[in-house]
């Protein structure tokens, strides 16, 4: 894996951490079988940063 473990911004630190990584993209950890959770928490999350930007 390229990177380093210092180029990973954490979003939302828990049970379930999201991280922002190099290029846009969003990770989220999770145990197996959380697809559906961890799709739901996403969208909230980058709603909730897309709200914010547009925000005055």
């Amino acid at each position: 894996m390229a990177g380093t473990a210092g180029s990973a911004t954490p979003i939302k630190l828990g049970k379930n951490p999201i991280f922002r990584l190099p290029g846009g993209v969003v990770a989220r950890i999770a145990r197996l079988g959380q697809q559906d959770a961890a799709d739901r928490e996403l969208r909230e999350v980058l709603t909730r940063r897309t709200a914010a930007k547009a925000a005055p």
